[in-house]
């Protein structure tokens, strides 16, 4: 449960780390890049500079690191075109949604089968998703198109993944998967860049430092809450708790909610309690 916890609060801090970027208009994927690179640089001395070899287990490891960052940036990618064509709002409740993937996959997969209570705490987290999108002046079209279901499936898969990793892997391995995981998706980060031709400016350098801290120890602490906790829990409780504590904070911090904020508040309370029982 404390790794959990601890991936939700840096999670908070990423989110409004990236707000924050957005402000100050960032080159979207010159921050990414280094947001990456500095992500394998904290990897690396988790790791105490010392690469797997060959005989432990690295071949897995870095195959499904690589799989990982790909889908990492394949989500990021996607959802920067999808706000264009849907509206940030839409989505982002897709994105969102993902957490049906790993919730249903490991029914599928792993034998975890919740309880009556937890698939109704599971119902009203993603209700709550649906209420959020329907108070964030979602600006697009409104009809499912293959960008949301692209960005629906991208959202999931990189945390179901990280239950096969925890499940088949190496556990004693979950720095380096991390680690290979940044260096994956740095190395097509910069590919991204150089496509995009924008000038790189030392803003994007400080920004990209600044969401690379807390997103690699999200990414670390939820691959480590992932076998001890079940998935049909873990995941919707470490998303709906996510929302939760952002409105928090962020009405702590003098910014102003909507009704509908205040209702998925309120519903996500109600859907973490039930989760936990």
């Amino acid at each position: 449960m404390i790794y959990m916890l601890l991936a939700m609060g840096f999670n908070v801090a990423l989110t409004f780390a990236l707000r924050f970027s957005e402000k100050q208009g960032g080159n979207v994927y010159g921050v990414l890049t280094f947001n990456y690179l500095c992500g394998a640089i904290i990897g690396l001395i988790q790791v105490g500079f010392r690469p797997l070899a060959p005989g432990e287990g690295l071949a897995m490891t870095a195959a499904m690191s690589l799989l990982n960052g790909a889908l990492y940036v394949s989500a990021l990618y996607f959802m920067t075109k999808s706000t264009l064509i849907n509206g940030a709002a839409l989505t982002s409740t897709f994105n969102r949604l993902g957490v049906v993937i790993p919730t249903l996959g490991s029914v599928l997969f792993f034998g975890e089968i919740p309880g009556t209570l937890q698939w109704l705490g599971l119902g009203l987290v993603l209700l709550s998703f649906v209420v959020l999108n329907g108070g964030e002046g979602g600006q697009g079209r409104g009809n499912l198109n293959l960008l949301l279901i692209l960005i629906f499936v991208l959202g999931g898969s990189t945390d179901l993944l990280s239950k096969f990793f925890t499940t088949y892997g190496n556990l004693a391995h979950e720095n380096h998967y991390i680690l290979y995981t940044f260096l994956a998706a740095g190395t097509m980060a910069v590919g991204l860049f150089l496509r995009e031709g924008k000038p790189l400016r030392k803003k994007d350098v400080l920004l990209g430092l600044m969401v690379g801290i807390p997103n690699q120890l999200t990414s670390l602490l939820l691959l480590k809450a992932v076998p001890r906790l079940p998935a049909y829990f873990l995941f919707p409780a470490y998303a709906g708790g996510i929302i939760l504590l952002v409105n928090l904070v962020g009405m702590a911090l003098g910014e102003r909610g909507n009704r509908h904020q205040y209702l998925a508040t309120a519903i996500i309370f109600v859907a973490l309690i039930l989760l936990n029982l």
